[in-house]
């Protein structure tokens, strides 16, 4: 976690019990990052130089990995299999141009990949664990130029090209979860390939209203043209169309496969829900508009909104099975699933009028919809569960004159009893430490 209580930010590493452990970079801001690696045995983080570090334990010196002398620090995150790290900088140029170092954190040594260009943050995805990579690039002439658009496949041994589109604007592209396909929109065509090159699918596009999604196992694409949603494979084959007589807003598949969540436009005053199967495209409208709704984790239920938040009760936890829906007493647009899908909290205004209008409560409930336990009232920047789903790391701030004056301190939920104040310091993102580790962050 990011420690601001001392003269000089630092990373330090916190174990429930409150023991903490500096970790020996430079200093530190805000704007610094941190991961864990290769299953919580390593830590990367940048400092506020904008250098790259790797500490392995607490007997071993961090090594400085790189520094770049880069304008800006943009990203920072692992392969999936935690051995590789990237590294993303905007660079000193002035268009945006984007470049990316990847490091064998067995090695601690680089791996070169091409420099990206793009002024939405050159796109990048891991293919499979890494440390291969795709990735779109461009020519870096800036807005309103047509210039070439390449999207490569990228490793520590080869480059190769999968498209290049001269355009004016950006294609959008979008890979699907495990590297091994990409799908390419642009000017009035789009086009599946794969990672040799090959065009499996390419047919024009003849409606404004297009939406995509890909399945949790990258091995299905669910495309919209206008009302019509299709399913392709991954040899580009159509498998079932269905004409859903309203314009989607959003396709989510279900994390488990099996069904597609739609959520359209208007619908009586709200979004019409429509659960698509996946095995024949077969749709099911639900019969009361909404104005949200979410999967849970293990695709047995949804979390539904109200149109109109008026009453406690118009949230709900709806089960798939029974169709059943269990009010719940808070708003819950966005929840928080634990890890195992057991639990999600919710995060709502205080019921009496806080001191600070930015102050919330936090509402824990069962898989069923059960309240388990709530919060105090208290302005807090974030919140995040343990991976083995016991604990909530909670961020709270104190309030300064100014937002630059805040400080955050952190204090743990044990859903077994009990809080911990944990002392100064900020949540982000890579907080916990993955693996069978003792719990630390």
């Amino acid at each position: 976690m990011l420690d601001e209580s001392a003269a000089e930010a630092r990373f330090v590493v916190v174990r429930p019990n409150g023991d903490r452990r500096v970790l020996a970079f430079e200093p530190v801001t805000r704007s610094s990052s941190a991961v864990w690696g290769q299953a919580g045995k390593t830590v990367i983080a940048t400092d506020s130089i904008l250098s790259v570090w790797l500490s392995r334990g607490e007997d071993v010196e961090p090594e400085r990995l790189a520094h770049p002398g880069a304008a800006e620090f943009v990203a920072l995150d692992a392969a999936p299999d935690d051995r590789y790290i990237r590294v993303m900088y905007r660079g000193t140029l002035d268009v945006p141009n984007y470049s990316h170092s990847v490091y064998d954190l067995t090695a601690a040594s680089p791996l070169s990949m091409e420099p990206g260009c793009n002024g939405s943050q050159s796109l990048f995805r891991w293919h499979r664990d890494g440390p291969a990579a795709v990735q779109l690039n461009n020519t870096c002439m800036g807005l309103g130029v047509v210039e070439e658009h390449t999207v490569s496949y990228v490793a520590s041994d080869e480059t190769r090209s999968l498209a290049s589109f001269s355009v004016n604007e950006e294609p959008a592209v979008s890979i699907s979860p495990s590297g091994d396909l990409i799908l390419f929109e642009y000017e009035d065509r789009w086009q599946l390939r794969d990672l040799a090159g090959r065009t499996l699918r390419e047919a024009l596009t003849h409606s404004a209203q297009l939406k995509h999604a890909w399945s949790q196992d990258g091995l299905a694409l669910y495309r919209v043209e206008g009302d019509r949603l299709t399913r392709y494979d991954t040899n580009g084959d159509a498998g079932w169309e269905t004409d859903l007589g309203i314009f989607p807003a959003s396709i989510t598949p279900s994390p488990v496969g099996g069904q597609i969540l739609v959520m359209s436009g208007d619908c009586g005053g709200g979004s019409c829900v429509v659960l698509i199967d996946d095995a024949d495209g077969s749709a099911r409208f639900d019969q009361e508009p909404r104005g949200s709704a979410s999967w849970s984790p293990t695709g047995d239920a949804l979390i539904v909104g109200p149109v109109q938040f008026e009453t406690e009760g118009m949230y709900g936890l709806r089960t798939l099975g029974s169709g059943q829906t269990r009010p719940l007493t808070t708003w819950c647009q966005a929840p928080k699933w634990s890890p195992d899908g057991e639990m999600f909290i919710c995060e709502d205004r205080c019921d009496s009028t806080p001191v600070n209008e930015r102050a919330r409560q936090l509402r824990l409930f069962d898989r069923h919809g059960g309240f388990v336990l709530e919060t105090a009232c208290a302005i807090h920047r974030e919140f995040l569960w343990s991976p083995n789903s016991d604990l909530v790391a909670l961020n709270l701030t104190d309030v300064g004159e100014t937002p630059a004056d805040d400080r955050h301190r952190i204090r743990l939920i044990d859903l077994h009893g009990g809080e911990h104040e944990l002392g100064p310091g900020l949540v982000q993102r890579g907080f916990w430490r993955p693996g069978d580790h003792d719990t630390a962050f």
